[in-house]
């Protein structure tokens, strides 16, 4: 609780513009995650065939400039967007805060996903029936993250 209301806080302090772009990164990764994986191994391996294989240093150094420029431009354009949707700067701060509170419980729920996992039960039972929280994201969100990682093709 004390971390959502300082990402609240922090929110309000920044703005909308500023926050979202990490809140539709958390909850991308959290809710498409599984599927998102090889969505990405079909772009790398693909990209990899039309280019030949990327050649050594060279090519793999292309590559990760190209990654950071196209990073930059679309960090700009959402950030832009978000800006001419919100003017007002009083508007930028209620929803910066809202935007940081939607982040840091995608931040939560993807950490208690990840100690649903744990193999130990006793280690695992305060974060999927110890808590609120836990309870929910064990029926709500991980059932939707079985079932992408399920119906994900796999080799």
């Amino acid at each position: 609780l004390g971390f959502v209301l300082v990402r609240f806080l922090r929110g309000r302090k920044r703005g909308f513009a500023a926050e979202l772009l990490g809140t539709l990164s958390i909850w991308a990764a959290l809710l498409i995650g599984g599927g998102l994986f090889h969505w990405s191994e079909r772009l790398v391996t693909t990209a990899a065939t039309i280019s030949g294989h990327a050649r050594g240093l060279i090519g793999m150094i292309g590559i990760f400039i190209a990654t950071i420029i196209v990073w930059r431009k679309t960090r700009r354009a959402i950030q832009r967007w978000a800006e001419a949707r919100l003017p007002s700067p009083e508007q930028q701060r209620r929803w910066g805060g809202l935007a940081a509170v939607a982040q840091a419980l995608g931040v939560g729920a993807l950490l208690f996903l990840l100690a649903s996992t744990i193999p130990v039960g006793e280690f695992r039972k305060p974060f999927t029936r110890g808590s609120v929280f836990g309870r929910v994201v064990m029926k709500v969100i991980r059932p939707a993250y079985l079932a992408q990682t399920a119906a994900s093709p796999t080799r």
